[in-house]
């Protein structure tokens, strides 16, 4: 999974980054009043799954960076940080 997955530093054209899909879990809110029983009923438990979609620009020690955007003047923009704990899967696509 994500151990198996290389950095790639060493990528200077952005059109040779991996895409991936990360599965991960989240933290879950709801912010309407409810009572203390309809809480706990909740299906999601707290937590619910996740993918996301995106060019893989770094595998680091505490998380994996996505970056949702890729453009030919070498830039990337709307990254995101998975901590590599919440991680279940990584396909590469």
């Amino acid at each position: 999974m994500v151990s198996r997955l290389r950095d790639p530093r060493g990528v200077q054209d952005l059109r040779k980054l991996p895409l991936v899909e990360v599965t991960w879990w989240d933290a879950a809110s709801d912010s309407r009043w409810k009572t203390f029983g309809d809480a706990r009923a909740e299906a999601h438990d707290g937590l619910l799954e996740n993918q996301t979609v995106g060019y893989l620009v770094k595998v680091g020690k505490h998380a994996l960076t996505l970056a949702q955007t890729r453009s030919q003047n070498g830039k990337v923009s709307g990254d995101w940080s998975i901590p590599r704990r919440w991680i279940a899967k990584v396909v590469r696509k």
